[in-house]
């Protein structure tokens, strides 16, 4: 998969992931988006290549999980409009850099390990930690 077309597809299934929680409670979705994330940073030549696609994946998540703080800290807070979606997205895309640290690690730690180890242990667990 071309990096372009990996990276929209991280970013797509992140932002798809919202809808695995309520009120539309469809919980295969976030199991199916890390299964394809999973599997597109294994095929990844690179760790910093699985970074970018696990940051696609978290900045898009986070941003669309957030949303609702654009809406709290403009109509409510007062803050104007471009500043309270300029915090969302700096918010969203910091801690992106959390999953893209965990996709980063996994690709390192599993680098001279059979491809199926470092699917199955190396990714799941450096997500988790």
């Amino acid at each position: 998969m071309k990096p372009a077309l990996a990276f929209a597809t991280a970013l797509a299934a992140g932002g798809a992931t919202v809808f695995a929680f309520a009120p539309f409670g469809w919980w295969p979705l976030q199991v199916a988006a890390l299964a394809l994330l999973f599997r597109m940073a294994q095929d990844t030549a690179s760790p910093r290549s699985a970074f970018w696609l696990g940051w696609a994946f978290g900045a898009a998540a986070i941003g669309a999980g957030t949303h609702w703080l654009y809406v709290s800290m403009h109509d409510f807070g007062g803050m104007p409009a471009p500043m309270a979606a300029l915090a969302v997205l700096l918010l969203a895309a910091a801690l992106g850099l959390l999953y893209g640290g965990a996709l980063w690690s996994a690709k390192r730690l599993a680098a001279k390990a059979h491809p199926a180890a470092a699917l199955l242990l190396a990714m799941p667990a450096c997500w988790m930690l």
